[in-house]
């Protein structure tokens, strides 16, 4: 994850952890060819090598990512930044569920707040207005101290950034797949238009 501070279109890089891996059996195979303590060395190394920005999310290994997560940092006591991200399954049609999901990212990484909260995905079921309420809904709530998105389209992303700027808050972050191989971002406008407004772009698979 590569958090990028998107005053300019030359913005500065900070390097960010990913942790998908981190308990996925379906698609990494944790719990085969490597194990838990495989990942908490890789969350020391991490730290060893001054990164305190973490991404997950509650899709991660069904949680299991946000499970471990939550106990490395408690076990080194280290003062980082978590950020993790709503799943819009099919059967989430309601903005309030969006709140209910993230007390369950908090019950598992045994936090009381998240830096930043995203919503994975967009879907056709629901509005991106809908789901942008309901991460305002949890700034008014204090679970969270700055709410994104992920994989937006340009529109999409603008369309959040009104709802919540009329709410008093900004949109933080969009969270994207952006890499010397994958520019279509530049392209389509996504990047520019995320500039323009202030918001992030966290580049996953960089």
């Amino acid at each position: 994850a590569l958090p990028l501070e998107n005053h300019r279109l030359h913005a500065a890089v900070e390097i960010g952890t990913g942790t998908w891996q981190w308990g996925d059996r379906l698609m990494w195979g944790f719990g085969g060819s490597y194990s838990d303590d495989d990942v908490r060395q890789a969350f020391k190394a991490s730290l060893g090598a001054g990164i305190t920005f973490y991404d997950t999310a509650e899709m991660y290994g069904f949680g299991t990512s946000e499970k471990l997560l939550g106990r490395f940092i408690r076990e080194s006591g280290a003062n980082v930044q978590v950020a993790t991200k709503f799943m819009p399954y099919p059967w989430r049609v309601f903005k309030g569920q969006l709140v209910s999901a993230l007390r369950g990212s908090l019950r598992r990484l045994q936090m009381g707040r998240v830096d930043l909260y995203q919503v994975h995905f967009p879907t056709p079921l629901v509005s991106v207005e809908t789901w942008a309420h309901a991460l305002a809904d949890a700034l008014d709530l204090g679970l969270t101290r700055a709410v994104g998105v992920s994989n937006y389209s340009r529109m999409q992303t603008i369309r959040s950034h009104a709802v919540l700027e009329q709410r008093g808050y900004p949109l933080a972050s969009n969270q994207v797949e952006y890499s010397l191989l994958n520019r279509a971002i530049e392209r389509d406008g996504t990047l520019e238009s995320a500039c323009e407004r202030g918001i992030s772009i966290i580049a996953y698979r960089p």
